[in-house]
C-alpha cells in the first residue's frame, strides 16, 4: 500500500497529513468487482455531455434569436454596445492603463516588391510580443498605407509558418502593409520555461484554467494583444491609424472575431476557418469546443455566441472565410451563422458589409482565402470598389497556383526572428504570462475584504440551493453478497440525466452512511468502501455529472479534449460557456444525494474522495456545513493558489470562475464555521 496525502474537512479545521488507507483483507476485491459493474446501458457512457449540449444549443439557439428581433439600426447597435460592457466583464477585463510599448525594428529587410521589419513591443511591462511588419514598396504605393493585422492559428512556428508569412507578402504587395505578430506559446514567444515545452494549445489551456481562477480566462490576453498591436500601428507615421483590419486563420480568426467585437478602431475584417455556430461546432467538431482561447464564461448565457460577433459592431464591413470540409469549425455551422448575419444586415441596408467566400477543402487557411481577404481589404481600407469583382470560383482557383516551397512566404524562421532565435525567453527580464497571473494573484488576495461566507461560495461557484435541482431515486438492481445488501439506483436529475450508484447495506448497521467519489472509475474506491462497510457502514459510491460510467469524453470512446487528463474537460468547457462550473454542478448534485440519504439512514453522511472530486465535495462541505460529518479527502488537488504560483497544469474541470478573488478551494474548512 502506498502513502497517500489525505486532507479532512471536519467541524472546525482542515488538516494535511500523511497516511496510509486501512482495508479490510479480501474485502476489497469483491467490493471492486461490485463497483466495476455497470449500473447503466452501454449508451449511458456520454450522456452527462449530450445532457450538457442540449442545454448549450437551446441557449445558442436563444442568441440567435435576440439578433432576428431587433427591429431598428438603433436598437441593433445598443444591444452590440451592450453585448460589448458584458463581453469585456467577463474576459476579466483588461488594464486600466497601457503600459509603453518600448517598441523597437529589430532589423529591416528588402525583399522584391516590400520590406519586412523585425520588430518587438510590449503589452504588458516586461511581456515582449514579437511580431513582422510587412511594408510596401514606397515608390508603387506612396506611404502612410492602410494596415491589416494578421493574427495566427495554432501552428508552432507562429508569424513564420509559411501561410501566414504568405498572407504578410501578398498584402503588402497589393498595396497593404501587414503586422503578423506571434501569439504567446507560438513562434517566438513560448511561455514555459521548461526544457520541454507544451504544445501550444496544452499551454493555451494550461494558461486559461489559471486565468480562469482569476476571473479572466485566456481570451483577456490574446485579446489585449491584439489591441496593443493597434496601439503600435498607431504610432507609426508610415501607417494610416484610420485605416485598420484585421484577418487570420483559425486561432487567428479567433481572434479577429473578438477584436472585431471589442475594439472599435478596425474598418474591416475577414475571419478565416473560426466562425461557425457554437452549438455545431461543439456537437459535430473534432476538437469540440474549442481550446481556452475560444471561450469566455457565461457567453451564450448573456447571449454572446459566434452570430453576436458578426453583428455587435454593425456596420462594420466583415467577410467569413469558410472550409466545406472543415472538421474544426462544421460548415453547416458556418453557414447557418452567416445566412443569419447576412439577413439581418441586408434588412438594415448593410448587405453590401457582410459576405463569404468558401473553399472546397479542410482547415486550412488558402491563397484564394488571402486573397480574398485582402480585396476585402482594398475594397474598405482604400475604398477600391473594383477589389470585389472576383467570384468565388476564381479564387478557389488560386489554390492550385500556390506551393508554400516556390511561393514568397515571407523570410522565414531565421530572417524573421525580432529575438536573434532565443525567443521573447532570452531577453533580460523578460516576465511571463504565468508572471502576469501570479501579480494578479497578489493583488486578489490582498483586496478581499471580510470572511467570505456560505451564501458567497455558492453564489460564485453556481451551487444551486437544496431542492432547486431535485434528483429523483430510482432503483435498477439488488442482491445480496456475503452479507452485504448490494443496491444498484440511479438519481434523475430534471434534464434526465442519470447518476448511478452502488449501494452497500451491511446486515448490522452501526454508523452513519458514507459517499465515496472518484472521477474516473467507482472502483478506484474500492479500498475505503471496504474499509467503511466492514465497520458496519453503508457506503454509496456515486458518478456525478461528467464522471465514471457517465463520464465519457463527447466525440468518441477513447478521446480527449486536446489531449487533456481527464474525460471531463470538454464537459467543463461547456457549462463554462453557459456560466456555470463543473464543480458547483456536482456540488449541487452531491447535497441532493447527502439529503436523501440522511433520510434513508437517519444520520448525516461522511463523504471520502479520491483525487479531483475533492474540490467538489469541499465546496459542497462549505455550504451545508450541518448536512455532512466529515469529508476526507486521499491525493487532492494542489492548492489553486499554489497552482498560479507554480504555474501548474490544472484541470479546468475543478476550476470556478473568479474564485480566486474571494477564497482557495482548500479554506473551505472553515466557511460558515464559528470562531474558538
Amino acid at each position: 500500500m502506498k502513502t497517500s496525502q489525505r486532507y479532512v474537512l471536519g467541524a472546525v479545521v482542515a488538516v494535511l497529513v500523511s497516511g496510509v488507507l486501512p482495508c479490510v483483507a479480501g474485502d476489497a476485491d469483491w467490493i471492486s468487482e461490485e463497483l466495476a459493474k455497470p449500473v447503466l446501458d452501454a449508451g449511458a457512457g456520454r450522456s452527462s455531455w449530450r445532457a450538457v449540449l442540449a442545454e448549450v444549443e437551446r441557449v445558442d439557439a436563444a442568441c440567435d434569436a435576440a439578433w432576428r428581433r431587433m427591429k431598428t439600426r438603433e436598437e441593433l447597435q445598443q444591444y452590440g454596445k451592450n453585448l460589448r460592457s458584458r463581453m469585456i466583464r467577463a474576459m476579466g477585463g483588461f488594464p486600466s492603463e497601457r503600459c509603453p510599448l518600448n517598441a523597437r525594428t529589430v532589423a529591416v529587410r528588402k525583399r522584391d516588391g516590400y520590406t519586412v521589419e523585425n520588430v518587438l513591443f510590449e503589452s504588458w511591462p516586461g511581456v515582449h510580443v514579437s511580431a513582422n511588419l510587412y511594408l510596401p514598396d514606397a515608390t508603387r504605393f506612396p506611404p502612410p498605407h492602410p494596415c491589416v493585422l494578421i493574427s495566427c492559428g495554432h501552428s508552432g512556428e507562429g508569424k513564420s509558418a509559411p501561410n501566414y508569412g504568405r498572407g504578410g507578402v501578398m498584402s503588402a504587395r497589393a498595396g497593404i502593409a501587414a503586422l503578423v505578430v506571434d501569439p504567446f506559446a507560438q513562434g517566438e514567444r513560448v511561455q514555459d520555461r521548461r526544457k520541454n515545452p507544451a504544445l501550444n494549445w496544452d499551454e493555451h489551456n494550461r494558461i486559461g484554467s489559471l486565468a480562469v481562477l482569476l476571473g479572466g480566462g485566456f481570451p483577456r490576453f490574446r485579446v489585449w494583444d491584439a489591441m496593443r498591436a493597434l496601439d503600435y500601428l498607431e504610432t507609426r507615421p508610415d501607417i494610416d491609424a484610420k485605416a485598420l483590419g484585421c484577418m487570420g486563420n483559425s486561432g487567428g480568426g479567433n481572434v479577429t472575431a473578438f477584436l472585431q467585437a471589442v475594439d472599435p478602431r478596425l474598418a474591416a475584417t475577414a475571419p478565416a476557418g473560426y466562425i461557425c455556430s457554437f452549438a455545431r461546432a461543439a456537437e459535430k467538431a473534432s476538437i469540440g469546443p474549442g481550446d481556452a482561447c475560444q471561450n469566455i464564461f457565461g457567453q451564450l448565457s448573456f447571449g454572446l455566441n459566434h452570430a453576436s460577433f458578426c453583428l455587435m459592431s454593425a456596420p462594420l464591413p466583415v467577410r467569413v472565410q469558410a472550409y466545406r470540409g472543415d472538421i474544426v469549425f462544421p460548415f453547416d455551422g458556418t453557414r447557418h451563422t452567416v445566412e443569419l448575419a447576412e439577413g439581418v444586415m441586408k434588412r438594415f441596408g448593410w448587405g453590401d458589409r457582410f459576405g463569404m467566400t468558401d473553399m472546397e477543402g479542410g482547415h486550412l487557411w488558402y491563397e484564394g482565402s488571402r486573397a480574398s481577404s485582402i480585396d476585402w481589404m482594398k475594397r474598405w481600407l482604400r475604398g477600391d470598389a473594383a477589389a470585389l469583382a472576383r467570384t468565388t470560383e476564381e479564387y478557389r482557383a488560386l489554390n492550385k497556383d500556390f506551393d508554400k516551397k516556390t511561393s514568397d512566404c515571407g523570410p522565414g524562421k531565421s530572417d524573421g526572428s525580432s529575438c536573434g532565435g532565443g525567443g521573447v525567453l532570452s531577453l533580460p527580464g523578460e516576465r511571463t504570462v504565468y508572471d502576469v497571473m501570479r501579480d494578479d494573484l497578489k493583488a486578489a488576495v490582498s483586496a478581499r475584504k471580510g470572511k467570505v461566507t456560505s451564501a458567497d461560495v455558492r453564489r460564485i461557484a453556481g451551487i444551486a440551493e437544496p431542492g432547486a435541482v431535485p434528483l429523483r431515486r430510482i432503483e435498477i438492481s439488488e442482491e445480496t453478497r456475503g452479507g452485504v445488501r448490494i443496491v444498484r439506483e440511479a438519481y434523475v436529475r430534471p434534464d434526465g440525466l442519470k447518476l448511478p450508484a452502488v449501494v452497500f447495506i451491511p446486515a448490522k448497521i452501526s454508523g452513519a452512511p458514507v459517499i465515496a467519489l472518484n472521477a474516473a472509475s467507482r472502483k478506484n474506491s474500492a479500498e475505503a468502501v471496504a474499509k467503511y462497510v466492514a465497520a458496519g457502514r453503508p457506503v454509496m459510491s456515486i458518478d456525478l455529472t461528467g464522471t465514471g460510467e457517465i463520464g465519457l469524453y463527447g466525440r468518441k470512446i477513447g478521446a480527449s479534449y486536446y489531449g487533456r487528463k481527464g474525460r471531463d474537460e470538454e464537459l467543463s468547457v461547456l457549462l463554462y460557456a453557459l456560466g456555470q462550473s463543473l464543480v458547483g454542478r456536482q456540488a449541487a448534485e452531491l447535497q441532493e444525494v447527502a439529503l436523501d440519504l440522511k433520510r434513508r439512514f437517519g444520520a448525516s453522511p461522511d463523504v471520502f474522495t479520491r483525487g479531483r472530486m475533492a474540490v467538489a465535495a469541499a465546496h459542497a462541505f462549505a455550504v451545508n456545513r450541518g448536512l455532512f460529518g466529515k469529508v476526507e479527502f486521499v491525493n487532492p488537488p494542489p492548492s489553486w493558489a499554489e497552482s498560479v504560483r507554480k504555474a501548474l497544469d490544472t484541470p479546468m474541470a475543478i476550476c470556478v470562475n473568479g474564485a480566486l478573488l474571494s477564497y482557495d478551494w482548500t479554506e473551505l474548512a472553515l466557511v460558515g464555521s464559528s470562531p474558538k
